[in-house]
């Protein structure tokens, strides 16, 4: 925690941020099979979490979402950090195709079941 002042205020800011960004960035990177990443993909996982403030709504509101949304939360910004890595040209994912590689889309177990990227990498483990 650190305190942080504001406007002749102070507050402790926890950087629960953490709690959505890097999962979320993470599970982009994986789902998008992205060959690095870059900083824009870092940037939009940032900017998404932004977008997903309750203050974008109410400016009374919690700056962070409740952490019980973290995973829902997590998986959007995954799509946003997917789109930017297939629109850089780092990943072969067709866009149409990133909700469904972060587990957005009813019925897509995405990266959350024991299939796709994350068993084929289990798989090459095995075989190292």
């Amino acid at each position: 925690m650190s305190r942080c002042i504001s406007r002749g205020g102070s507050f402790v800011s926890i950087r629960r941020n953490n709690s959505y960004v890097f999962p979320g960035l993470a599970l982009g990177i994986v789902a998008s099979r992205a060959r690095r990443v870059s900083a824009a993909m870092i940037m939009t996982a940032a900017r998404a979490l932004a977008q997903l403030s309750p203050v974008e709504k109410d400016r009374k509101a919690s700056l962070l979402p409740p952490i019980a949304e973290a995973r829902r939360l997590s998986r959007v910004i995954a799509a946003a950090v997917a789109r930017q890595a297939v629109a850089e040209g780092l990943s072969d994912l067709k866009d149409g195709d990133v909700e469904a590689a972060v587990g957005l889309t009813s019925g897509s177990r995405g990266m959350c079941g024991m299939s796709g990227v994350v068993g084929e990498l289990k798989s090459e483990r095995r075989r190292a």
